[in-house]
Parts: C-alpha cells; structure tokens; sequence
C-alpha cells in the first residue's frame, strides 16, 4: 500500500512523493500447557546462545512464559479443589 504525503525535509518545494507503508505483521504465542512453556523456553535459551535474539528479549520471554506457566498451574489447581469438593459433598463435577 502506498500513501500520498508531502515530504517537506527531504522534497523540494512542492513535489509530492509516494511513501511505502508497511502493514503491521503480529506474531502469536500460543502456549496451553506446562510441556509447551518448557519447550519454548529451551529454544529461547538455544537462541540466545547462538546470539539469535539479544538478552533483553530473551529475558523479556521468559517472563511472559513464566506469567503463562504460573497461570496454568492455578488453573490446574482450581480445577483439583472442585473435583475435589464435587467429591467431598458428592455431586457432579461441573
């Protein structure tokens, strides 16, 4: 796509340059279990061993897979504690 403006620093008076603009690219993560929080976080570490991505993304990484792991890990326990209270009181596991 490209986008008519009126370059003023690098045009000379008057001239209307054409200005590529790029659409913007998200990348997704999906991660649902605690196996696939262990498997990116090796190849995490795997890249930044092999200078692949710099230090500060590395540790940026780990701390949104480690927020994601400790969520799944709450969930997993929310889920024990009402199966363990359907079975206590005897009623269907919702």
């Amino acid at each position: 796509m490209k986008e008519i403006t009126q370059d003023t620093e690098n045009a000379p008076q008057g001239v209307i340059q054409a200005v590529e603009i790029k659409p913007e690219v998200y990348k997704r993560l999906t991660i649902r279990t605690a196996t696939e929080c262990r498997r990116f976080l090796n190849k995490v570490a795997r890249m930044l061993l092999n200078d692949q991505i710099s230090p500060q993304k590395a540790n940026a990484l780990t701390v949104c897979v480690n927020s994601i792991l400790q969520s799944i890990r709450i969930d997993e326990q929310e889920k024990q504690i009402r199966e363990l209270e359907a079975y206590i009181n005897g009623t269907e596991i919702k």
